[in-house]
C-alpha cells in the first residue's frame, strides 16, 4: 500500500512537471529576439529580446545590441520599451529627437513577436483610454498629481480651469468634494523650492554649460527642458569646436594660428555683419573653453580644418566621432555630479517680470502648471530653425525649405523674451547647411569635405571650392540642375571618421567610378574625367580650377566609391535676442534687463549673416559659461535680502502690526505669506474692498514700505457660486483691487504681481455659508531676496 502511494505521488509530480514544461513550450512564458534597422542601418540594427508571461503579456524588453548615436538615439532605450510594456501597445509615440531609433525599436519588437509565431496585430491595437477621474475627486485634497494648489494653478485660458465647475449655482458642488487644501500645499509649486538662485531654461549645450558654470560658483540651479531628453540641437552637431592658440594645436604642430586670425576669419565669414565685441569675446575665450571642457571630462584630442577657416582650429573627439553626443554626455555627467536639479518635459510658458525685472517663470509640466521664482534667469532655448512659419516670417525666401534642427528648436524662448521686453536682432539672417541628404533632414558634416570629399553636379563636374563658407556653397548647389548635387568620396575618406561610416546608408556605391556614376545617375564620362583631375590636383597639392590655395587633399582612388545626393536645408538662425559681452539680454530701450541672461542660438549678433562651421559649439560653451557665471554673480549680489535676521525682523514687524486685525504672517521657503480673513474682505460677487478690510491693508502697507526691496504677489479667490470663468475673472478683479488700494498707500506699483485662481483653492468647505465666506478672499505673499 505504501509502495503504491509513493508511485502515485511520483506520477503526480511527473504529470505536473510535464504540464509545466508543455506550458513553457508555448509562446507564453517565452523570450523572443528580433531586430530592425535603426540609425545604424542594416549593418548594425537594433536587436531586442522580448519577454512574455503566461498570458502572452509583454513583461520586459531588453536592448541586446545597436548602432545608435549615444545621447540621441540611445535616449529612446530608456523610454520606449517601458511605454510598450506599460500599454501592451507597440506603436507608442516616438521619442522626440530620436524618431529613427524609435521606429527601429518598435519594428524590432514586432519582428520578435512574429518570430514567436504570435499575431502582431494584437499588439498594434491601440488601448482604450482609461476612464476619466471625476473632476470633483481630483480637486479634493491629496489626489495624486492633480491637487489644485495656488502655486501650480494653470494660467488664464487653459482647459483645466473649468475643472470642478458647478452646474447649477451655489450648492451644485456636493458637500465634501472641495475639502480644504493644506496651507503648505498652497505654497508648494510642485517642487520643494520656492526661490532659487539661477533658473536655466533650455537643456542643450548652452543651457548645460550655463547651469554647470553657475553651480560651480555656488548657486542653487534649476534647469528646465521642454523635451523629454537633454541636448537640443547640440546632439546633432557633428563637427567640433573652433579655438585658436590652444595647447592641442601646438601639440599637432599648428603654431601659426592666433585669436586675431580667428577673429578675422569669423568677421569675414559673417560678411562683417557680426557684432565685433561679441566676436572678440568669442575668439578670445574659445581657447579657455576648450580647456574648461577637457577639465570636465570632454574628449577633444584631434584638430582639423573646416569650411571658412584659414587655419586648422576645429577640435574634435578621438576617431572623428560627432562632437554633439560626446559633448552632451560629458556635460550631463558633470551636471549630475553637481546635483543640478534637471527637470525634463517642463516648458516655460511665461517669464515673470515685475517693474522690468525678471523674477522667474511660469512652467507647464505635462499639464501641471507651477511658478518658479529665481534671482536670475538664463535663456538657452535655441533658435527657430524647426519652426517653418517663423523662418518664412523673417526670411520669405526660405519658405518650404527643410530643416536639420531638433524638433524642439521652435523659437519659444525668443518669443518669451520679446514679450518680456527684450530686444531682437538679425532675425532675417538664417543659414542653410549645404550638405543635407536630398529630400530628407539628415546632415552630412562638412568635416567630410575637409577630409577630401568633393562636390559634383549631375553632369559629373565640380562647381565650387568645397571649403568655401556655407552660404557660398549652398548658393552654388541651388544653382545646379535639380537644385541639388552629389558628395563624392572613396573608402579612404569613409574610414577617416566613425561619423562617416554612418552615412553609408544614404549613399549610392560603386566598385569603380563608372559603376558609381551609373548607380547615382551622373554622366559617366564627365565624372571619370573629374576624378582623374582630382587625383592629379591632390598629388600636386593644387586646385587651379577653384583657387583652393591649400589644394585638394586626397586622390580619391580607393574603391569602393560613394555618392550622396545633397541639397541645402535650414540649419542655423543667426538672429535672436540681443545680448552684451556679459551675456545680459538687452531690452528694447537698449539697457540690460535686470536678472535676465542668454547664451547659444537664442542670441543674435555673434555670427553675422553666415556662421562658420565649428563656431556654434564655441558659441554655446563660451557664452554659456559667461551667462551662467554672470547669472550666479547677479544672484549673489542680491542675496542679502535673504539674511535670516533681516527676514525675521520683517516677520516680527508684520505680526506686531497686524495682531489686532487677526492676521498671521508665516515664513515659508523665503516667502512671507498673509492669510487675510475671509468674509471680511468682499461681499459675494463683488470686488469692492470692505471698509474693515481696508484697515488691515493700511497696516500691511506701512510695514511693506519699510522693506522696499521685496516683491508682492496678490492672489484672489472666490467660493464656488456661479461659473468657473466668471469666478476666475472675479478673483482677478479682487487681486487688482487690493493692489490699487495699496498703491494709494504709497506702496510702489512696480513691486506687485497679481493673479486670480477663482474657486480652485478653497480653504473651507463650500457646502456652508460660513465656508463660502472664508473662500471669498485674497492672499498676499512677499518674496525676499530681490
Amino acid at each position: 500500500m505504501k509502495k503504491n502511494t509513493i508511485l502515485m505521488v511520483v506520477a503526480s509530480i511527473i504529470v505536473v512537471v510535464i504540464l509545466f514544461l508543455l506550458d513553457q513550450g508555448k509562446s507564453a512564458g517565452s523570450k523572443y529576439v528580433g531586430e530592425a534597422d535603426g540609425f545604424g542601418g542594416a549593418s548594425n540594427p537594433v536587436k531586442v529580446e522580448v519577454s512574455l508571461d503566461g498570458d502572452k503579456k509583454i513583461t520586459d524588453i531588453r536592448i541586446l545590441s545597436h548602432g545608435e548615436t549615444e545621447g540621441i538615439g540611445t535616449a529612446a532605450f530608456d523610454v520606449l520599451p517601458a511605454r510598450i510594456v506599460e500599454t501592451q501597445y507597440v506603436n507608442v509615440d516616438n521619442m522626440a529627437g530620436a524618431s529613427i531609433t524609435s521606429a527601429g525599436i518598435k519594428n524590432a519588437v514586432l519582428n520578435a513577436l512574429a518570430a514567436g509565431g504570435l499575431d502582431t496585430t494584437a499588439y498594434q491595437k491601440k488601448p482604450e483610454p482609461a476612464a476619466a477621474t471625476p473632476a470633483s475627486t481630483t480637486e479634493a485634497a491629496g489626489a495624486s498629481g492633480t491637487t489644485a494648489v495656488s502655486a501650480t494653478a494653470p494660467p488664464t485660458g487653459t482647459a483645466t480651469e473649468t475643472v470642478g465647475e458647478p452646474t447649477t449655482g451655489a450648492d451644485a458642488t456636493p458637500a465634501g468634494t472641495t475639502a480644504p487644501v493644506p496651507v503648505e500645499a498652497l505654497f508648494d509649486p510642485g517642487h520643494k523650492d520656492a526661490v532659487i538662485d539661477v533658473l536655466v531654461v533650455g537643456g542643450g549645450g548652452a543651457g548645460l554649460t550655463a547651469a554647470i558654470a553657475a553651480a560651480e560658483k555656488g548657486a542653487h540651479v534649476v534647469l528646465l527642458e521642454k523635451m523629454p531628453l537633454l541636448g537640443g540641437n547640440t546632439t546633432y552637431s557633428t563637427g567640433g569646436i573652433n579655438a585658436a592658440n590652444t595647447e592641442l594645436q601646438k601639440e599637432a604642430g599648428i603654431t601659426d594660428d592666433s585669436e586675431e586670425i580667428f577673429y578675422e576669419d569669423t568677421m569675414k565669414g559673417g560678411h562683417n555683419k557680426n557684432n565685433p565685441e561679441l566676436v572678440k569675446t568669442l575668439t578670445e575665450n574659445a581657447k579657455n573653453a576648450v580647456t574648461w571642457l577637457i577639465d570636465r571630462g570632454m574628449d577633444l584630442k584631434e584638430v582639423g580644418m573646416f569650411g571658412g577657416a584659414s587655419k586648422k582650429r576645429i577640435h574634435k573627439p578621438t576617431g572623428g566621432k560627432a562632437i554633439g553626443p560626446v559633448l552632451v554626455a560629458a556635460l550631463k555627467k558633470k551636471a549630475e555630479e553637481l546635483n543640478i536639479d534637471i527637470r525634463l518635459e517642463n516648458k516655460v510658458t511665461k517669464l515673470l517680470t515685475i517693474n522690468g525685472r525678471v523674477v522667474g517663470a511660469e512652467v507647464d509640466n505635462k499639464g501641471h502648471f507651477y511658478r518658479i521664482f529665481a534671482k536670475s534667469v538664463v535663456m538657452a532655448t535655441g533658435g527657430f530653425g524647426a519652426n517653418p512659419e517663423m523662418v518664412s516670417q523673417y526670411n520669405p525666401a526660405l519658405k518650404g525649405f527643410g530643416s536639420t534642427n531638433s524638433k524642439g528648436i521652435t523659437g519659444d524662448g525668443i518669443k518669451l523674451v520679446d514679450e518680456a521686453g527684450g530686444a531682437l536682432v538679425d532675425m532675417e539672417l538664417i543659414q542653410t547647411h549645404p550638405t543635407v541628404v536630398h529630400n530628407a533632414t539628415d546632415m552630412i558634416t562638412e568635416g567630410i569635405r575637409g577630409d577630401g570629399a568633393i562636390l559634383v553636379n549631375r553632369d559629373g563636374k565640380r562647381f565650387i571650392n568645397e571649403l568655401q563658407t556655407r552660404d557660398v556653397v549652398s548658393e552654388a548647389i541651388l544653382a545646379q540642375p535639380g537644385a541639388s548635387a552629389f558628395l563624392i568620396y572613396d573608402q579612404e575618406v569613409n574610414d577617416k571618421a566613425a561619423a562617416y561610416k554612418g552615412y553609408v546608408k544614404f549613399a549610392k556605391q560603386g566598385n569603380t567610378v563608372e559603376e558609381l556614376a551609373k548607380n547615382a545617375g551622373i554622366i559617366e564620362a564627365e565624372l571619370v574625367n573629374t576624378m582623374k583631375l582630382v587625383a592629379k590636383y591632390a598629388e600636386e597639392k593644387s586646385d587651379p580650377d577653384f583657387q583652393n590655395e591649400k589644394g585638394l587633399v586626397r586622390t580619391l582612388t580607393t574603391a569602393p566609391f560613394y555618392a550622396i545626393e545633397i541639397s541645402p536645408a535650414v540649419h542655423h538662425t543667426m538672429g535672436g535676442v540681443k545680448i552684451d559681452t556679459k551675456g545680459e539680454i538687452l531690452g528694447k530701450d537698449g539697457k540690460p534687463m535686470a536678472g535676465l541672461f542668454a547664451a547659444g542660438e537664442i542670441t543674435g549678433g555673434v555670427h553675422g549673416d553666415n556662421r562658420l562651421g565649428g563656431n556654434a559649439v564655441a558659441d554655446i560653451i563660451v557664452f554659456g559659461k559667461i551667462a551662467g557665471e554672470s547669472a550666479a554673480d547677479y544672484a549673489a549680489s542680491i542675496s542679502s535680502g535673504t539674511d535670516k535676521a533681516k527676514l525675521e525682523a520683517y516677520l516680527a514687524d508684520l505680526n506686531l502690526a497686524l495682531k489686532e486685525y487677526n492676521i498671521v504672517v508665516e515664513l515659508i521657503n523665503d516667502q512671507l505669506r498673509f492669510l487675510l480673513p475671509g468674509g471680511l474682505s468682499f461681499d459675494s460677487g463683488s470686488a469692492v474692498i470692505k471698509e474693515d478690510f481696508k484697515k488691515s491693508l493700511d497696516a500691511i502697507s506701512v510695514v511693506l514700505n519699510k522693506y522696499p526691496e521685496t516683491l508682492i504677489f496678490v492672489t484672489g479667490y472666490t467660493d464656488n457660486t456661479g461659473s468657473s470663468a466668471g469666478n476666475k475673472k472675479l478673483s482677478e478683479e479682487r487681486a487688482a483691487s487690493v493692489k490699487e488700494y495699496m498703491i494709494t498707500k504709497e506702496v510702489e506699483a512696480g513691486r506687485f504681481y497679481t493673479e486670480g485662481y477663482g474657486e480652485l483653492h478653497p480653504i473651507a468647505d463650500n457646502a456652508t455659508d460660513e465656508g463660502k465666506a472664508q473662500n471669498r478672499r485674497v492672499e498676499i505673499r512677499v518674496l525676499t531676496a530681490y
